[in-house]
């Protein structure tokens, strides 16, 4: 399937619907193809990534539509977090019943990453929140 080597009916190793020989059957083992789940979870992970500078450039809301940037980009945040790591566990228990190594995928690195990367902008939006309406509500603030 991958180097177009001519196999026999002995050295032909199946994974899934597709055939390797021994030598890519090891390379796929070791690096595994990604699903469509951890591409759609690294895709909006990038998404969620692009908004948040957009959401703190203040100039940028001058048009009606990226006036909604700042209240998006949190939301797309929990999602990317949310998405990658339930793709980050799928695409684990996937590769470990297919027989391969979850731990040499680089697609599975760069998600968690990002998961977790999505995760502390989400906490720190969050404590920011709590922080500016805490703020706001202590009368030793008040003038």
């Amino acid at each position: 399937m991958r180097c177009g080597t001519f196999l026999c009916g002995e050295c032909t190793e199946l994974l899934g619907e597709a055939t390797y020989c021994a030598s890519c059957m090891a390379f796929v083992g070791k690096h595994g193809a990604p699903s469509l789940f951890l591409k759609l979870a690294l895709g909006l992970e990038v998404i969620a990534l692009a908004s948040i500078p957009l959401a703190l450039l203040p100039p940028l809301q001058v048009f009606s539509l990226l006036r909604i940037i700042p209240v998006l980009s949190p939301v797309l945040s929990v999602l990317a977090a949310g998405l990658g790591f339930g793709a980050v566990l799928y695409e684990r228990r996937r590769l470990g019943r297919a027989g391969l190594q979850p731990s040499a995928s680089r697609w599975l690195r760069w998600v968690h990453a990002g998961a977790w990367l999505h995760l502390g902008y989400v906490l720190l939006q969050a404590y920011l929140v709590v922080k500016s309406v805490r703020d706001y509500y202590d009368p030793a603030r008040r003038p």
